[in-house]
């Protein structure tokens, strides 16, 4: 009996050199964890001895190059069955980490703002936004404004903050750029083309930034609508006052009806229209047997009414 509990303890002893004798290597180590273990350097290691604890994981965005010398202690302490190959220098082991851009912390700026009195509406746009700092892949992270400054005449702010968390060390870093107040402007939610019609259901108001915004372009939609395109306007366009124009109620060449009338007579006659023409525009119109033009006001579709003192010239042959 004695022989048979010996020959088991040889046989686990055997099992156990040969399972830690297959470990293998990793170079190149990518790890989700604050701490560095045993088993993200060796493969093949038992349980318990991979989750064992050897150091701190690279802060997100760095690198921890472990060197031989350092590997070999490793084994030497752990009694790990491994030889390096010749080739064989050191591991780099880096942190799964992700990119924290400025945008993500508009919020913060914006919170900061209203405490300190400023509550009117605001774009806020900071510089370098792509790219801030780096955390953990799978972290939370709070932020703290240590210190905030805003030139309300310039719109400019800048902010000392610290990004923190349970897995990764505090980030202090600077943010800075500007809250520009918005307006609410009209724009189109489709193209339209030159000489369509603009009606209520053409636009949607979007906010932008109030220094983006001139007198050159219109912010009330009761300015617009019933208005024509005076050429092809883009979908998402604010528009401009040169972008619209009155109604054509006559077109350039195309044939009018025309009112003539005086203290004794009122005549209707047909003439051609020499300019385009909107409600209560005076435009040119001949005479197509006298050839004669004289001007007169648009007063509907394709009708126009000639002055009193103009008509009997006009009228004649």
């Amino acid at each position: 009996m004695k022989l048979i509990k010996i020959i088991c303890f040889l046989f686990i002893i055997v099992f156990s050199s040969k399972t830690i004798a297959s470990v293998s290597l990793e170079e190149k180590i990518l790890i989700d964890s604050p701490d560095i273990k045993l088993g993200n350097i060796f493969n093949g290691l038992p349980n318990d001895l991979a989750d064992t604890k050897i150091g701190r994981s690279p802060e997100p965005g760095k690198k921890k190059i472990i060197r031989l010398e350092l590997i070999k202690k490793l084994v030497k302490n752990f009694d790990i069955d491994w030889k390096p190959s010749p080739a064989f220098e050191s591991i780099i082991i880096k942190r799964a980490s992700r990119t924290i851009s400025a945008n993500e912390l508009k919020g913060y700026i914006i919170n900061a703002l209203n405490k300190r009195g400023i509550t009117r509406d605001y774009d806020v746009q900071i510089r370098n936004k792509e790219f801030l700092s780096y955390i953990p892949i799978n972290s939370n992270y709070q932020v703290d404004i240590i210190s905030f400054n805003f030139d309300e005449k310039t719109e400019r702010f800048f902010a000392n903050i610290k990004i923190f968390g349970n897995d990764f060390s505090p980030i202090i870093t600077n943010i800075k750029g500007f809250a520009r107040t918005v307006v609410e402007i009209p724009v189109l939610n489709h193209r339209v083309n030159k000489g369509q019609i603009i009606y209520e259901h053409d636009f949607q108001i979007i906010k932008v930034s109030e220094n983006r915004i001139n007198e050159n372009y219109i912010t009330n939609i009761n300015d617009i609508i019933g208005m024509e395109a005076n050429r092809n306007i883009r979908k998402g366009s604010p528009i401009k006052k040169i972008d619209l124009r009155k109604i054509r109620l006559v077109k350039k060449g195309k044939a009018v009806s025309l009112l003539v009338k005086s203290d004794l007579m009122t005549i209707k006659t047909v003439g051609q229209a020499l300019d385009h023409g909107s409600l209560g525009d005076f435009i040119r119109i001949l005479n197509p047997r006298s050839r004669k033009i004289i001007s007169g006001v648009v007063t509907g579709k394709n009708e126009v009414r000639i002055p009193t003192n103009s008509n009997i010239s006009f009228l004649s042959k």
